[in-house]
């Protein structure tokens, strides 16, 4: 077989795999015969690749001897209990696992849900306020849930809060979670271009791999009551995100957040002052707004990282609120 084609598909399927001394497993790719995968805790990701029997071996001891060959071509033997690796004139020998060792089998999807490439491509957006702590689940996750007849995803990390209109009309109503981890990966590594749901599983699939990760069943957040006591009755109107204010945010950054220090900001007849006083220093800006007037204490780190992708914004009493066409993003004030 051709060393970089399986170099290539091993280091999407290393993606997968992770040190784990107490389940060694979760550092081996598994061939079933059929197919590739690697699995741990949160995703499983597998790709086609035919072997004469089923094996695993542990995948990053496999990746590095290929890294350090230089032959086109290599040959795989199992003899007894041992992978044994041809490239040119060397040859490699490892320990194999058998296919009873194996932690996961590739499920039969029954009557799935299917979404197609507008839903995964959305996922970035709702990435923005997904937790990255795994202890906190209820944050660490992707809602993807129908309101209206269409696809809407929510995130939040306690911080911020994401609803997402991807725009994709469904008949079947679908709500359901993901886990973060299984969302960057078909975000970031995997080009997805359809996701079939079941109650059990969610399969996000590509030309070549499939990504594999539990439905985490519905949300523990009702994200749509959390956005109503936020936002209230207010009508405030939004004014647009301009270059002046992430330029003011930048340099606001540079003295608060060694200590994640307030930045007041004091909106007033047609300006816009932010004030950062630190220990480390202090930074004042001013800057020309139609926003009515309001005085409010925000985290400019977090409001900078936030208003990616945004047009307008807002500030009140409660929040920080910044959209688009497709989003609303909600950013929690320091008081």
């Amino acid at each position: 077989m051709n060393r970089l084609k399986l170099l290539e598909v091993l280091e999407i399927l290393k993606n997968g795999l992770e040190k784990n001394k107490e389940i060694p497993i979760y550092e081996y790719v598994c061939f079933t015969g059929k197919i590739a995968f690697s699995s741990n805790l949160l995703f499983t990701i597998c790709a086609p690749f035919k072997t004469p029997k089923p094996f695993a071996v542990n995948g990053f001891t496999l990746i590095s001897l290929l890294q350090a060959s230089q032959v086109e071509e290599v040959t795989f033997k199992i003899e007894g209990t041992d992978l044994v690796m041809q490239a040119g004139n060397s040859e490699f020998e490892l320990p194999i696992k058998e296919e009873d060792e194996f932690i996961w089998k590739e499920p039969i999807l029954a009557n799935p849900v299917e979404l197609d490439t507008v839903v995964s491509g959305s996922i970035r957006h709702a990435l923005n306020t997904c937790s990255e702590n795994q202890a906190l689940e209820g944050y660490a996750r992707i809602c993807i849930k129908t309101s209206n007849g269409l696809v809407h995803l929510y995130s939040t990390d306690g911080d911020a809060l994401t609803r997402y209109n991807t725009g994709l009309k469904t008949e079947t109503p679908i709500e359901f979670c993901l886990g973060r981890d299984f969302c960057e990966m078909i975000h970031k590594i995997v080009p997805v271009s359809n996701i079939k749901v079941t109650d059990e599983w969610v399969c996000a699939e590509s030309s070549q791999y499939k990504v594999y990760g539990q439905n985490l069943g519905a949300p523990t957040i009702d994200y749509e009551t959390e956005i109503d006591t936020l936002l209230g009755s207010d009508s405030t109107p939004t004014v647009p995100v301009s270059i002046a204010l992430d330029n003011a945010l930048n340099r606001a950054i540079v003295v608060a957040s060694v200590e994640t220090s307030p930045t007041k900001v004091l909106i007033e007849k047609g300006e816009m002052t932010l004030v950062t006083e630190t220990p480390f220093g202090n930074v004042y800006d001013t800057l020309k707004t139609e926003h009515s007037d309001v005085s409010v204490k925000i985290n400019a780190e977090l409001l900078q990282k936030q208003i990616e992708d945004t047009v307008f914004i807002k500030f009140i009493k409660s929040c920080i609120v910044v959209t688009n066409d497709k989003m609303l993003r909600l950013i929690a004030n320091m008081g």
